[in-house]
């Protein structure tokens, strides 16, 4: 039993599929099957029923592949800690984060982590909040970044500051927010103040989402002009072409970069924030560059 032989059949179990693993891996079919034949008679059982369609996972290989992502895990570790030791070794890091916050949150900490350590590699995998969770339980982070609730029996949570929500409007629809305008700083609204606006949100599993469908029903409105997309990022591009208006982060809106046509404001009311953190897998080796980078994000 190898390293390969336990990649190849994590693989297959999240596939299952011979071939397509097979055209994954860029090897053939047959050579496929034989490694994992091979791995299956060794350990003498059966990993994968073969007579369904797809393959399916035997009880002893779902066993095997809770205990084989572990091995790996620690064995990826291991290698990690080794290369700190290593002559003239260039260091790595692997985040992983959301595409909305990698948008505006990571561009300043990449930059300060490559003025301080030379050469380093900095890999960014963007997932959305539940498969950026599981991957973050499955150790394939240095650290992710989310939002709470996470599980904490299997990460270690590092907070960071809350986030404030609060409102972009277009330019083109500021008109219809009956608010007065503030000297000092943004005007305060509720979504009542805002009624006539059309507004754009994301799709109901999210969490602003969530927010939104809360604060409407607790200020006793029900928008009908709705725009729906998937990504924060979409949203705000919307909103700066004129579509609408949607909640966002504050600290989105604390980058100038991304005020052109829009005009923010605060939400009255509003007690709810969101809790982004820093996570890690329990008994991950933390290196040096994972903890500068978490030391920016978390202020601590």
């Amino acid at each position: 039993m190898n390293s390969r032989q336990l990649q190849y059949a994590l693989m297959l179990a999240g596939e299952l599929n011979f071939s397509q693993v097979a055209d994954k891996l860029n090897i053939s079919q047959p050579a496929l099957s034989k490694q994992i034949l091979q791995l299956e008679q060794e350990l003498g059982v059966k990993l994968f029923d073969r007579s369904t369609s797809p393959v399916s996972l035997t009880a002893a290989g779902e066993c095997f592949v809770k205990e084989a992502r572990e091995i790996l895990f620690r064995e990826d570790q291991l290698k990690r800690k080794m290369e700190e030791y290593g002559s003239g070794e260039k260091g790595r890091i692997i985040i992983g984060i959301t595409p909305f916050r990698s948008f505006y949150q990571l561009p300043g900490i990449v930059k300060v982590l490559k003025e301080k350590f030379d050469g380093l590699q900095i890999i960014i995998r963007e997932l959305s909040s539940a498969p950026l969770h599981d991957a973050a339980v499955a150790g394939e982070f240095d650290f992710a970044v989310t939002n709470l609730p996470v599980d904490r029996s299997q990460l270690d949570v590092y907070p960071m500051e809350e986030e404030r929500i609060i409102l972009a409007v277009s330019d083109e629809l500021v008109h219809l927010v009956k608010s007065e305008p503030s000297k000092n700083g943004p005007s305060k609204v509720s979504l009542s103040d805002c009624k006539d606006l059309p507004f754009v949100v994301l799709t109901k599993k999210q969490q602003l989402r969530q927010l939104f469908d809360s604060l409407c029903t607790s200020e006793g409105i029900s928008p009908d002009d709705i725009t729906e997309v998937v990504s924060i990022t979409t949203a705000w591009s919307m909103v700066s072409a004129g579509v609408g208006a949607t909640i966002l982060p504050l600290k989105f809106a604390e980058d100038e970069r991304f005020h052109a046509g829009i005009t923010f404001f605060e939400l009255k009311n509003v007690t709810t924030t969101r809790q982004p953190v820093v996570v890690t897998k329990k008994g991950q080796h933390i290196s040096k560059y994972t903890k500068y980078a978490i030391e920016l994000l978390t202020g601590k």
